[in-house]
């Protein structure tokens, strides 16, 4: 039996990378296969059934040869049907492939053993199982058949017909008289007609466009002439596929001779000339060739290419002419031209492919100035206008600026084009101008290219960042060099330092409240409270329209409250509460009108912000937090807020919002993601908020015990918020 030259596109990747070698099977799962071939769809029987063809049709599977290959392509089994049938085979768990052949597979003959039976089917193994694969067999050959009618047979001294799959040399030859039916593999299919004038002996040629016809089909060409008309008219193509019978009729028209002079247009050129950047895909771009009476010659006449003569390819190239070094170097270069174009009717060269193939330098950029003569089979020639091709650079526009570089991270990359492909453009980065870092472009909208962030970089270092086209150094932008942030700290951040003054709290009595201050001297002021909206004293801002005078002090019964205490590495922290003094009074009017204790960067009734320039990730900070549940039994929480800042626009904002009813006694870590809406615009300030409740009216239990500096009291007390080691993380 011959071996398998010619497969389905499926099998041909298949066996083009197969092997036989030793595999290592240590550590897998076993299974079994038995194989079960049949030639018909049911799978129960292994003598021919129902086909299009039964000539050398085998009477059995016996003399099937079974493969079987693994996912990788190794060929693991090969024997016969008969040697192989209800055998148990030892495989591997995965994944395979069982190929099944009988005949001839590549040949295009008349000769019925020709034709080929074939099955080609996927199966998996299971660890331990035994699994029964049944293939089906069919015949995986076109039969065709030409019949020439009575009237084309008297209208010509002579005729023949051709059949042969697109692009290929070998064919069916049909001459006039030819009863027998061929066989060719299948695929896209052309028919083709030759018919002699009997008065001038000049051969005339028609033809079909390609049409694809799958294995296991019988097609059949009638042709002939309707009288009526007195000229060629219809091919009719009867298609069997075994069950459905497929009809298709083609126009001849018997105009199409030698008569037309040869015929040369350019196509995709824009006043002759074709401008291509490299890696961009372009349709279209050729030089069309038809000649009526075939193609005898076709020459690329080089008229002038520095670029060409380098490469040694110079003057008019044949390109008929298979296997020149000339021809070699030209399609390297990309030039694509219908390689089988002698005697057709039809040809082309392509220069789409030009953009794959050639990279482009600023030293040798491609050019050139070319015409294409065509000669016919009538030693007619024409020659076409001139035209030029040239390369030239993409265009990039890249312009990153100081705003994209954060202190860890370059972020908000794009970089465009205006006539080059958007996915060949990459950014580099690099410290020493010399050895650079590629990033792929993460999205692609229309002519721009968008970039991830170019992560792990260190802070207040300077970086060089170009956009670069198809990894070609002579298409880059110029280096533009950007440096990082630092990875800046908000002042007090451990909340050490704090300031104290009292305060009277009753208006009867000469009793005072000890109110505390964030900070140690105001001119070194980071943090502030809302302390300052009750806790009024001498020398303190006065926001409110109230005319406070001298030593003469205000009197509350209810205030936030933001004192120190202990902190989680033994020194301070803040403590964020709402209390209202009890002296006695125990009804809820004692916290009218109250108001949740904040901590915040600022200055109470001033501006809520303090100068920054760097742009964080995270806001980081540590905690503690004793909730308060009011009569209906519902806990109260606590939030975490920072906003980045240019000028009055926020461009950076996080959160953290503590909901869980219950209380936090160890010190618990908080890190909060910053989202930023606006890339295109550096920090100037930065603020954060602490408050104890996010209630408008904080939740409270009546006579409760706290802790702050000055000592311990009992008040009407809300949550209480303590913080501890605020830390901005850059990423």
């Amino acid at each position: 039996m011959r071996r398998l030259r010619f497969l389905p596109i499926g099998l041909v990747v298949l066996l083009s990378c197969s092997r036989e070698e030793p595999v290592d099977t240590s550590g897998l799962e076993k299974g079994n296969v038995v194989i079960s071939l049949s030639m018909d769809a049911t799978g129960t029987d292994a003598g021919p059934a129902s086909k299009s063809v039964d000539e050398n049709a085998p009477e059995g599977a016996d003399d099937f040869e079974i493969e079987i290959y693994n996912s990788k392509g190794t060929r693991l089994y090969r024997d016969t049907y008969a040697n192989s049938a209800g055998k148990e085979i030892p495989l591997n768990s995965g994944d395979y492939r069982l190929l099944a052949q009988y005949g001839d597979s590549a040949a295009v003959s008349f000769d019925a053993s020709a034709a080929w039976y074939a099955a080609d089917l996927q199966f998996t193994v299971r660890p331990q199982t035994s699994e029964s694969v049944n293939a089906t067999a069919k015949m995986s050959k076109v039969k065709v058949a030409v019949n020439h009618g009575p009237n084309i047979t008297d209208e010509y001294a002579d005729l023949y017909s051709t059949v042969k799959q697109e692009g290929a040399s070998s064919e069916l030859k049909f001459v006039k008289g030819e009863t027998r039916s061929g066989y060719i593999p299948a695929g896209s299919l052309v028919y083709a007609l030759y018919v002699q004038d009997k008065e001038t002996s000049e051969w005339v040629y028609y033809h079909t466009d390609p049409v694809e016809y799958a294995a296991n089909s019988f097609v059949t060409f009638n042709v002939d002439i309707n009288r009526g008309v007195g000229s060629l008219g219809e091919v009719t193509v009867n298609v069997d596929y075994e069950v459905d019978g497929i009809t298709k009729e083609y126009q001849i028209p018997a105009t199409a001779g030698p008569k037309d002079a040869p015929a040369i247009v350019l196509k995709g050129f824009t006043d002759n000339a074709f401008s291509f950047v490299e890696a961009v895909g372009y349709e279209g771009v050729q030089v069309d060739l038809q000649a009526m009476g075939g193609i005898k010659g076709c020459t690329l006449n080089i008229l002038e290419s520095q670029y060409l003569a380098d490469k040694g390819v110079t003057g008019s190239i044949d390109l008929l002419s298979s296997g020149s070094p000339a021809n070699e170097t030209l399609e390297t270069l990309g030039f694509r031209w219908v390689r089988d174009m002698s005697e057709k009717r039809l040809g082309s060269i392509d220069f789409t492919h030009l953009s794959e193939k050639m990279v482009y330098d600023a030293s040798s950029a491609f050019s050139g100035r070319f015409s294409v003569t065509l000669t016919d089979m009538l030693d007619r020639t024409v020659t076409s206008q001139e035209f030029t091709i040239t390369q030239k650079p993409a265009s990039l526009s890249f312009s990153p600026a100081d705003f994209n570089a954060f202190a860890k991270r370059i972020k908000g990359l794009e970089a465009s084009t205006s006539d080059g492909n958007p996915e060949s453009i990459t950014v580099q980065y690099s410290q020493d101008g010399a050895s650079w870092t590629t990033v792929g472009a993460s999205s692609v909208s229309g002519q721009t290219a968008s970039f991830p962030d170019i992560t792990g970089l260190s802070s207040q270092t300077q970086y060089m960042v170009r956009a670069i086209y198809n990894g070609n150094e002579s298409n880059a932008t110029v280096p533009v060099t950007l440096t990082t942030e630092a990875e800046a700290q908000v002042g007090n951040a451990g909340f050490e330092e704090w300031s104290d003054q009292d305060v009277k709290v009753f208006t009867n009595g000469s009793k005072t409240q000890k109110t505390y201050f964030p900070y140690a001297a105001d001119t070194e002021k980071w943090w502030d409270s809302n302390n300052t909206a009750t806790a009024k004293g001498t020398g303190l801002p006065d926001p409110d329209p109230l005319d406070w005078v001298g030593t003469s002090f205000p009197t509350f019964k209810c205030f936030p409250m933001v004192t120190y205490t202990g902190g989680r590495n033994g020194g301070r922290a803040a403590q964020i509460m709402a209390i209202a003094i009890n002296n006695g009074n125990t009804s809820g009017t004692s916290l009218s009108d109250a108001t949740p204790g904040e901590l915040f960067i600022g200055t109470y009734g001033g501006e809520r912000q303090h100068g920054f320039s760097s742009r964080p990730s995270k806001l980081c900070f540590y905690y503690k937090y004793t909730p308060r549940f009011d009569n209906s039994h519902d806990t109260d929480t606590f939030r975490a807020y920072i906003t980045i800042m240019n000028g009055s626009d926020i461009i950076g904002e996080g959160s953290f919002e503590y909901t869980a009813a219950a209380e936090v006694s160890d010190w618990t870590k908080v890190e909060t993601d910053i989202a930023y809406s606006d890339y295109t615009a550096k920090a100037t300030a930065i603020y954060i908020q602490f408050r104890q409740s996010t209630a408008d009216e904080p939740v409270y239990n009546m006579n409760v015990q706290i802790t702050y500096p000055a000592g311990t009291a009992g008040v009407h007390g809300g949550s209480i918020l303590t913080v501890d080691d605020v830390e901005l993380i850059y990423e």
